[in-house]
């Protein structure tokens, strides 16, 4: 019963973001230190022993002005998502890059796990969509992600084959402080 009500309460929580559109809570934030911290809190929660992490930060990318919080859960869901899709044993890469030209960060969580079938590509995005059995996820994460992401003025995308893994690029605009 515990574990039944924790389940509701966190479809609860995820349909109460999805549903709202509150204007982010920004601070200033260095993006790789963002990844970092949930890339150490998913490490010591889900097993990552045999899943192989590469990163590739770029220094040039500049403090950014965002929702930390809300950033981190969209780091986290993707995080746990590729290592869902990883199982027992692939590669975990994350990477940032700085393009001055347009003033926009790309962040990139990559996987070398089962991918997403060409059919599903469409739908991931959308709300309460899930290839996960049931009672394993709500189909809310990935379109929670997308409006966060949205709500930052940013884009985010996914790249995808089967058999060879799945690669999730954000895009997000480079904002000072007023």
């Amino acid at each position: 019963i515990e574990k039944h009500v924790r389940n509701c309460k966190t479809i609860v929580e995820d349909l109460l973001n999805f549903a709202r559109t509150s204007s982010p809570k920004e601070n200033q934030i260095r993006i790789d230190d963002a990844l970092d911290e949930v890339l150490k809190f998913v490490h010591q929660h889900a097993a990552l022993d045999h899943v192989e992490i590469k990163k590739s930060y770029d220094p040039s990318v500049p403090r950014m002005l965002l929702d930390e919080k809300k950033i981190k859960q969209v780091f986290m869901n993707l995080i746990m998502n590729a290592r869902h899709a990883i199982g027992n044993q692939g590669t975990l890469s994350l990477s940032t890059a700085y393009r001055s030209d347009d003033r926009q960060v790309i962040i990139k969580i990559s996987d070398t796990g089962y991918g997403i079938e060409k059919k599903n590509l469409n739908r991931i995005f959308d709300p309460f969509f899930t290839t996960k059995p049931t009672g394993e996820g709500t189909g809310l994460g990935l379109s929670v992600s997308y409006g966060i992401i949205k709500n930052h003025n940013g884009s985010i995308e996914v790249k995808s084959r089967v058999g060879e893994g799945s690669t999730f690029i954000i895009m997000l605009p480079v904002v000072t402080p007023k």
